[in-house]
């Protein structure tokens, strides 16, 4: 089974150190969200505290951490996230995540740039 976000707003922040992907259901009062953070350039300290990874938080900062993402996946309007399954049945989350994105068009293509280039830089990195 699926864990499925109806993404009414969706957004991406990069402060050259740090880029922020997030998806809510809510723009004022979320109840479900997703947030994927990534360093843009971990240091050693960033590598050696396994913080070179995607960051994720799924509806609570206690629904998450670095390295739970298997694979991601860009369609259309549609984010798969696919979870490792002890990082799955650790947190009591379903194993994908879909995320359906019900933003303007124009809000779609910069946050699926950014998503993309969020994984470049990752596979670059490691």
């Amino acid at each position: 089974m699926s864990k499925e976000i109806l993404a009414k707003v969706a957004g991406i922040y990069d402060d050259g150190y740090c880029t922020t992907v997030s998806f809510a259901n809510d723009p004022d009062n979320p109840t479900d969200y997703l947030i994927l953070q990534a360093t843009n350039y971990p240091s050693k300290q960033d590598i050696d505290l396994g913080q070179d990874g995607i960051h994720m938080q799924i509806n609570d900062q206690q629904n998450g951490g670095y390295n739970c993402i298997n694979s991601i996946i860009i369609a259309d309007k549609l984010i798969y996230i696919n979870l490792f399954s002890d990082v799955s049945e650790k947190q009591k989350i379903e194993q994908e995540i879909v995320i359906k994105l019900l933003t303007p068009e124009e809000d779609i293509k910069t946050i699926k740039a950014g998503l993309e280039a969020m994984i470049r830089r990752l596979k670059a990195i490691s």
